[in-house]
């Protein structure tokens, strides 16, 4: 399995540069820590303003940029299907009734600089390629199984795969969270395998219907 999905390796020489903190407090809806994402849920990487703006659904579009936008609400804020060159960056998502952010066959997408919220799964990638998940801030995801990850790539193949520097937390009994970041079914090349490097990890408590809550998990059932 390591040959071909090209990130066991690079896990295990990049792994340190994650954290799971397991020694701050425990949070609570009613006590939360002071570099807790509930305080700090705004950085210089993510937009002072944001434009208020409906779900997002793009079929087969190419070559554009979606920034600064408040989505709250509906299915999924943002989806895309068989979408090529597109940058995601500081928008704000929150409350959907599924995804924050959805890609379907998509190829060379980048999310970054966005912060994400109460939603069933924060970014979720099925067969896609060249798909950049940095530099965000993810809060609370509600699940419950099969979703509740920040971050999942399931079936996503090819070079330039990224999930790195991203910052995420489940506050416990917020919701049903399961694995934090997954990569399921998917594959790197030689050379060119899946990143995940530098990512701040705190929270994914099991709960009595939830299959698991792990970090970071390499799933293959084919």
């Amino acid at each position: 399995m390591a040959a071909t999905i090209g990130v066991a390796a690079l896990l295990s020489a990049t792994l340190t540069s994650c954290q799971k903190d397991q020694q701050a407090a425990p949070v609570t809806k009613s006590t939360v820590a002071s570099n807790s994402m509930a305080v700090v849920n705004a950085t210089n990487s993510l937009a002072a303003t944001y434009t208020t703006a409906a779900p997002i659904s793009y079929y087969s579009k190419s070559n554009i940029t979606i920034s600064g936008l408040s989505i709250s609400g509906g299915g999924n804020c943002i989806a895309l299907y068989n979408c090529t060159n597109v940058h995601i960056t500081n928008c704000r998502l929150a409350d959907a009734a599924a995804y924050g952010i959805m890609l379907n066959n998509c190829k060379n997408i980048t999310v970054d600089n966005c912060f994400i919220t109460n939603v069933k799964s924060g970014v979720h990638v099925y067969q896609g390629s060249t798909i950049k998940v940095n530099s965000n801030q993810f809060l609370n995801m509600l699940g419950p199984f099969p979703d509740g990850c920040f971050v999942q790539f399931a079936g996503v193949s090819g070079g330039g795969n990224q999930i790195n520097n991203n910052k995420c937390e489940d506050i416990p009994g917020v919701g049903h969270p399961q694995d934090v970041l997954s990569l399921y079914q998917s594959t790197g090349l030689q050379g060119a395998s899946i990143q995940v490097i530098g990512n701040w990890i705190r929270g994914g408590q099991v709960q009595p219907d939830s299959g698991g809550a792990a970090g970071i998990v390499i799933g293959d059932d084919r």
